[in-house]
This record gives C-alpha cells, structure tokens and sequence, in this order.
C-alpha cells in the first residue's frame, strides 16, 4: 500500500481529482536561484478522491497558471461539486496545465 499524503503531478499523465477545502497558505520555501528563503502563497485543497478511489491527502500549488484556471470553480463554488481533471504539460518554470472540471 502506498501512503500517498501530497499529490504530485506527472507530466503528461492526466491526474482525476475531487478537490475540497481551497484555502491560501504562506509559506516559506527556497528560492531555487538565489537559495534564499522566502515567503510565497500556495492554493492548497484536500483531496478526498484520486482516479475514481477514495483517499485522504492534500494538492498544493505554487503555479498562477494552475491557480487562475481552477480560480472560476473557487469563486463560485462549484469546485466540490466537479471532478477535475489536470494535466501537466512540461516541467518546472515552463510547465503548463491542461484543466477540466466536468460537474459530478
């Protein structure tokens, strides 16, 4: 059994997530060019389901581009009510997001 307490997206896998729970948390990481500490905001939800199985864990992300398109589904409320399925396109500063949010 694998304990699977963050989810990480894989690169053009597609990822099929119930998201609840959408809150800003600040956090302190490592700024990966200078090594210096810093604060940023990160869009966290709790995920209660993961490719159709029941889970218990958590989705963060740093990404404006992830954050901006799932942002509709925050503001009206919707987000829980959807199955959203992201795709990430590429890695690091140059990753993009590929989202849909078919309703339940």
């Amino acid at each position: 059994m694998v304990l699977q307490n963050y989810i990480t997206l894989t690169p053009g896998v597609p990822a099929r997530l119930h998201l609840v729970s959408p809150r800003v948390e600040r956090r302190t990481i490592t700024d990966p060019i200078t090594r210096q500490p810093k604060g940023v905001n990160v869009l966290v939800f709790t995920v209660d389901e993961l490719d159709g199985r029941p889970v218990q864990s958590t989705f963060s992300t740093l990404s404006d581009k992830l954050a901006s398109a799932l942002k509709p589904w925050i503001d009206d409320g919707t987000i829980s009510k959807r199955t959203v399925i992201i795709t990430q396109v590429g890695q690091g500063f140059t990753a993009d997001y590929n989202v849909q949010g078919p309703l339940r």
